[in-house]
């Protein structure tokens, strides 16, 4: 790596850094990013840091005579587990310049990230990845399940490309007859019959929400969420702390318009929230074109299924809200899947997996222990 002298390092970014940063970064992600504009998303992070107010969150770079040539960088969380809140790191953004793929600066550059984090945890897709993360002392906990609830079935009929979606295990035989139902028309119709039959569907399954107010879209209250967070989080073993701060951070940033907000209210006061993060504006390529919106992240007490299928109807209205043709849902928790399966999601391979890296990894819970959803670390960018 010291190639012709340069000297290499892996270093954590400092203000000093930040030319090579806003240099990385227009690379691989944005090209406009800047000094001035990293500095600025920095003092913000600092003040919103839930694990160590007024710190921003560690961020390392791979330089070689000054030029990153890696990059990782972290969210800083509080981890809820065994009855306590304790400082941890989500790790994410690991990139390597193109030409320096397949070598060793990916691995140097999360080596130092973990050497200097305590509780660390990520989301990762690609295979490769998680063989760094593991070699690296991770442990995968499993893909997170994933969901889907359609919402506009004649125009899913119509565009639906079994590979695309992640069932190419399906028999060739439905590959063949979808295809001769989209050339023939027959797509729209059989779509229009499966909204009848899902209507039917979530009338006997779903019944009746009695004495719960939704709304949809709505307002963040932070107090109200630090008491829902209270309430639900004895039933929950593990899972980043989801209290008022966090999600004013995390989906109601002044600058984005990403995420819609939905909240369940019974006379006691705030029972559940939901976030849906926005359908990508032309759809998704690997979807022929069909909008899915994300359900990013959702609350409320476990022993609440009431609520639970509230929170789930809620969202579908946001996602048509927002033009979706679709609505997907990746949680872990297991009182969160049943209840997708009572609104007529269809269960899909996962493709997210959970990492963590546990000082005491004897301790660490199953996954269907742990509440996460896609919205954790950012990984609802990935779909």
């Amino acid at each position: 790596m010291n190639g012709q002298g340069a000297r290499t390092e892996v270093v954590r970014v400092a203000d000093h850094h930040l030319p090579a940063l806003a240099e990385f970064i227009a690379q691989t992600w944005d090209p406009n990013a800047s000094a001035a504009g990293l500095r600025k998303a920095r003092s913000f992070a600092a003040t919103e840091n839930p694990a160590a107010g007024g710190q921003e969150p560690p961020t390392f770079l791979l330089l070689s005579a000054g030029r990153a040539l890696g990059h990782v960088t972290t969210i800083p969380i509080r981890l809820w587990h065994a009855g306590e809140l304790t400082p941890a790191h989500w790790i994410k953004g690991l990139m390597v310049l193109p030409e320096h793929r397949n070598g060793p600066v990916g691995f140097m550059v999360l080596k130092e990230a973990v050497n200097r984090l305590d509780t660390a945890l990520a989301m990762v897709v690609q295979p490769a990845p998680r063989k760094l993360f593991q070699a690296l002392g991770f442990t995968d906990l499993g893909a997170l399940p994933n969901h889907i609830r359609i919402l506009n079935p004649a125009q899913f009929a119509r565009r639906l490309d079994l590979d695309g979606v992640g069932l190419a295990s399906v028999p060739r035989w439905v590959h063949t007859a979808l295809r001769l139902a989209q050339r023939s028309g027959l797509a729209s119709l059989g779509g229009a019959l499966v909204a009848a039959a899902t209507g039917l569907w979530l009338v006997a399954r779903t019944g009746r929400t009695s004495g719960l107010v939704t709304h949809a879209p709505a307002e963040i209250d932070e107090n109200a969420c630090d008491q829902l967070w209270i309430r639900s989080r004895g039933q929950i073993e593990a899972a980043p702390a989801r209290d008022g701060s966090y999600y004013r951070w995390r989906y109601h940033k002044s600058e984005t318009d990403r995420y819609l907000a939905g909240t369940v209210h019974d006379d006691s006061g705030l029972q559940g929230i939901v976030f849906v993060r926005r359908p990508r504006r032309n759809g998704d390529p690997r979807l022929a074109g069909l909008r899915v919106a994300t359900l990013s992240d959702l609350l409320f007490p476990p022993d609440r299924s009431d609520v639970g299928l509230a929170l789930l109807a809620t969202a579908e209205r946001l996602a048509r809200q927002l033009g979706a043709d679709a609505l997907l849902c990746s949680a872990s928790h297991f009182a969160i899947g049943p209840l997708l399966r009572r609104r007529a999601f269809l269960r899909l391979p996962g493709n997210v997996h959970a990492l963590v890296r546990w000082p005491n990894v004897e301790l660490a819970p199953q996954l269907d222990r742990w509440w996460l959803t896609r919205g954790d670390s950012s990984a609802d960018e990935v779909f």
